[in-house]
């Protein structure tokens, strides 16, 4: 029992690290506009290269989480995204960091995978959504602390120093991680014979790997461009605007929990539809509302953003073989954000040729249409008749 707590809070805590790493650079972007001189495309690429490098490294995450050790995995990998981060505080320019930026995809690419097969060793299918859930967010924590250390940073030593001095909590827990977590044993041992065994189970996995592409699309590119929409069109301070994006993340703390406690009770498929109709409907009220409703807005669209990964992920577990459970961790991962690289720059190109306007119903469409493919996810809290 104290084992596999202690593997949950080490893993929550490099999750955090991995996501204030990835989501420091959006409320930095105001800054690094004026400063590198560049546009939306191009600060949106930034988190497009990070998001397209670590969606290439998905699938060979998944491979080696089934082979070799995962915990040596995800200690390496919060050492090597720690190091990666230093050396963004040290680019002298646009074009260098945009090749930082790719490394770390690559370094912070094997996370996820590892992590998630682990958990699900350690947790009993009936507990594994909350756990799933509350591992997942540290991913809207780590969101929720970057924008304000991050800017106050800046604002007092460059936006460099930011980078700099956040990576050296990274290096510290990937320290702890290899010197106190304990990995599970496995259920089961990939083979190369087992490799192919995830055909047979295509057909149920099809969604499990497209919804995540949609809706992290979206989300995710809507988390590159907060900040700067806030101070574009809302005309916040860009500290204000750091607080707002702080304040989002934190309430996506509380849907990822949410996400758990739902998929546990109700099933993935009520938890997915509901998450995604409501973030449809919050990022509309987000750009059409009036000015009292703006936090609300941003709150709500925090919290339901988020609350759609742990029943997505508990589906993906739930249908993939057990002996390649990483591997098909990985390819879902990896399809979430080669959509998210999508949306990055996709998003960027719409906001600098059509304006906010387009964007912004675009995001809501894209929500909309995760959640109309949630419709065919079978019902169902566990696929408990599948034998694998």
């Amino acid at each position: 029992m104290r084992g596999r707590i202690k593997l949950l809070l080490l893993g929550f805590s490099g999750w955090s690290l991995n996501y204030v790493y990835r989501m420091m650079l959006p409320p930095l972007l105001p800054i690094m506009v004026a400063d590198l001189g560049i546009r939306s495309f191009e600060a949106g690429m930034l988190m497009s290269a990070f998001f397209i490098s670590y969606a290439l490294m998905q699938v060979p995450a998944g491979l080696l989480s089934d082979i070799f050790s995962r915990k040596l995995i995800v200690f390496l990998c919060i050492l090597l995204s720690s190091i990666t981060t230093l050396l963004c505080g040290m680019v002298a320019s646009y074009v260098q960091l945009l090749i930082v930026r790719l490394l770390f995809g690559f370094a912070a690419g094997f996370y996820y995978a590892p992590m998630i097969s682990m958990l699900s060793d350690a947790y009993e299918v009936e507990s594994r959504g909350r756990a799933v859930g509350f591992f997942m967010s540290g991913s809207r924590f780590g969101s929720a602390i970057a924008p304000v250390i991050a800017v106050y940073l800046a604002a007092h030593y460059g936006w460099r120093s930011s980078f700099t001095a956040l990576s050296v909590p990274g290096i510290l827990v990937s320290l702890a991680f290899l010197f106190s977590a304990i990995e599970p044993q496995r259920l089961k041992r990939s083979s190369i014979k087992g490799l192919s065994v995830l055909r047979c189970f295509h057909r149920p996995l099809i969604l499990a790997y497209i919804i995540p592409a949609i809706s992290l699309m979206s989300s995710m590119s809507l988390a590159t461009f907060l900040s700067l929409y806030l101070v574009e069109v809302k005309h916040l301070s860009v500290m204000h605007a750091a607080f707002m994006a702080s304040a989002s993340s934190l309430m996506g703390f509380f849907g990822h929990l949410l996400g758990g406690f739902l998929t546990d009770k109700l099933g993935y498929k009520s938890a997915l539809i509901v998450s995604m109709i409501l973030a449809s409907v919050s990022t509309l009220m987000l750009h059409y509302a009036p000015s009292e409703l703006l936090a609300f807005s941003i709150f709500l669209f925090g919290l339901m953003s988020a609350t759609g990964a742990a029943p997505i992920i508990a589906y993906t577990v739930e249908c993939s073989p057990e002996e390649v459970k990483g591997l098909s961790l990985g390819i879902g991962n990896a399809t979430g954000f080669i959509g998210a690289s999508i949306g990055a720059f996709l998003g960027g190109f719409l906001i600098d040729n059509y304006g906010y306007g387009l964007y912004m119903l675009s995001i809501s469409c894209l929500f909309l249409l995760a959640a109309c493919l949630s419709l065919l996810i079978p019902e169902g809290k566990v696929l408990r008749q599948v034998a694998f």
